[in-house]
């Protein structure tokens, strides 16, 4: 069991990535406004179905490994511990790496 401070310390990481994250948007909100998003719909819905056909090789071929090591039949418990596993450890990954660009390249 993690400590208060430590927990308190992690939630404040996170709130300060996410503010610094948040006044770059408000910076740049003209930029945003500005780019054509129905342009865009296309290459973003192509890249979230690949990245969906991707994670989804990636999981049978995660769960297929382990159930052949352990001797076990797989099941639905699973397919949702590799993919919570998988998405949940990207969650605050990206808003570190957004607040560090921000930093960096603002």
């Amino acid at each position: 069991m993690k400590s208060p401070w430590v927990r308190w310390f992690i939630r404040l990481g996170v709130g300060v990535s996410f503010a610094l994250i948040g006044w770059f948007l408000w910076e740049h909100a003209n930029e945003l406004r500005a780019v054509d998003w129905r342009a865009m719909a296309l290459p973003i819905g192509l890249g979230l179905l690949l990245y969906g056909l991707a994670l989804g090789v990636q999981g049978a071929v995660c769960i297929r490994l382990f159930t052949s090591l352990t001797g076990t039949v797989w099941n639905g418990e699973d397919v949702w511990i590799y993919f919570t596993t998988h998405l949940m450890r990207r969650l605050p990954v990206a808003a570190w790496y957004m607040a560090w660009r921000e930093v960096v390249y603002g």
